[in-house]
């Protein structure tokens, strides 16, 4: 069986990531895996989605295909329409799969967020929003400080957030430390 890659992300996480002009830098230097049911809610979304939104789920799906993220089989068979599926999957991951290489879960959904934050508690897996992952490429040197908060407010923008709801502060890890 697989395991799922250093990094987790929900749909979307996933979707919000790709609405930045850096998303490739994200997915390039990244290693990204998803459930199984977080595809499933991408490919019904895109069917559904128009503009920016469809753009930015046809490149999770390119991305995918491409093998540069790892689809992780679960236990839940996807069904359209239910809310939380993704996270709900995510948890299935943590309960059921080898996810000792696991280091971050990347979630839109605060309430998810949360509840994962809860089963992680004192582990090693860092639950975080979709601009960690920009903050990682900009430690890591493949995008400037000034990309990363770009990146950051492009997705902001996108995703109708005030405020700095989508940025954690950063932790004393690196990404030499990770990666």
């Amino acid at each position: 069986m697989n395991t799922p890659a250093k990094i987790i992300a929900d749909s979307s996480a996933l979707e919000a990531v790709c609405k930045s002009q850096y998303h490739s830098d994200v997915f390039t230097n990244l290693p990204f895996s998803t459930t199984n049911v977080c595809v499933e809610e991408v490919n019904r979304n895109k069917s559904m989605a128009s503009g920016t939104r469809e753009e930015a789920l046809g490149q999770v799906l390119d991305y995918i295909r491409s093998g540069d993220t790892t689809v992780f089989p679960t236990g839940i068979e996807y069904a359209p329409y239910v809310e939380h599926q993704g996270e709900e999957s995510i948890v299935w991951t943590l309960e059921n799969a080898d996810t000792t290489n696991v280091m971050y879960i990347f979630l839109f959904d605060g309430p998810a967020s949360d509840e994962l934050k809860n089963i992680v508690a004192g582990g090693k897996i860092e639950v975080s929003t979709p601009g960690r992952p920009y903050e990682l490429v900009w430690q890591g040197g493949f995008i400037t400080e000034d990309e990363c908060h770009k990146a950051i407010r492009e997705i902001a923008t996108e995703e109708g957030w005030k405020g700095e709801q989508l940025v954690d502060p950063l932790r004393h890890i690196e990404y030499d430390d990770v990666f």
